[in-house]
């Protein structure tokens, strides 16, 4: 499929100490370096309304197509990332989606 991919990930830390948080802020800002990457950003929860889902912190990622982002998916640095933020995560959602 032609186009750019945007990868979505969702986090719920909010039963996490700040130094845990800022520790897995820090190692996903890292993956900015895995070559695929073309555009990272992050943020937090800062709803007006209700947010019944209870996230608190988003990564959005771009990439040039899914064959991009597959390969930053199975890269070393996504891998070891992915096993460090499993221990501590509470519930991810990642929803990926070719942009339009």
């Amino acid at each position: 499929m032609p186009g750019k991919v945007r990868h979505i990930v969702m986090f719920d830390f909010s039963n996490l100490s700040s130094q845990i948080i800022d520790s897995l802020i820090t190692g996903f800002q890292n993956l900015k370096q895995v070559p695929e990457v073309l555009d990272f950003e992050w943020g937090t929860e800062n709803n007006a309304e209700d947010s019944p889902l209870g996230f608190t912190h988003c990564f959005i990622l771009t990439f040039e197509d899914f064959s991009a982002r597959t390969r930053y998916l199975n890269s070393a640095q996504h891998r070891e990332y992915e096993k460090e933020v499993m221990k501590h995560r509470n519930k991810v959602l990642v929803f990926d989606y070719l942009i339009k």
